[in-house]
């Protein structure tokens, strides 16, 4: 009988360090996937900030093409003409009209749109390719911009500011 419980106690004594094993396994995962876990957040925050300035980027351009268009300003196009460019809320082109007071990028009236409509002049703006080496100079004002193309490569963007 005493073999019988010295038996059961050495076996209680393999399955507690069994146990102990398994929950320290366990706990060595819970900190991975934790790290893992930071690490995914921590990327899906630079992704997020990443596409805000990318969108930033692209409000900012709509604006200047759009202000170049009203004030009547002539882009040397490679690709593309003035009538690409669209209003805002109708997504229809903008009739030209010179304006007398000095023109300010209006990018507010792209919220009220939606996101669909948003993407869709992005893409159409997106294909107008300037021959900025044509710019009058007195409208140019040059600044080079890194940005990530849709393959998360650099590129260049060169931004023009007309005054």
């Amino acid at each position: 009988m005493e073999r019988e419980i010295e038996a059961k106690k050495n076996s209680m004594e393999t399955e507690r360090s069994k146990s102990t094993e398994i929950e320290n396994e366990i706990n060595e995962l819970k900190k991975k996937l934790a790290i893992h876990n930071k690490e995914t957040n921590d990327a899906r925050k630079r992704i997020t900030t990443i596409e805000t300035s990318l969108l930033d980027k692209k409000l900012e351009r709509h604006g200047i093409l759009k202000a170049a268009k009203i004030d009547l300003v002539k882009l040397p196009m490679i690709v593309g003409t003035m009538d690409d460019i669209t209003d805002d809320d109708t997504n229809v082109p903008i009739t030209q009209q010179p304006s007398t007071s000095e023109s300010v990028p209006n990018t507010e009236s792209l919220n009220t749109i939606s996101s669909t409509d948003q993407s869709i002049l992005f893409q159409k703006e997106a294909r107008i390719k300037i021959d900025y080496k044509k710019i009058d100079t007195e409208y140019l004002n040059v600044r080079v911009v890194f940005s990530f193309d849709s393959t998360c490569n650099l590129r260049f963007i060169f931004c023009f500011i007309y005054f």
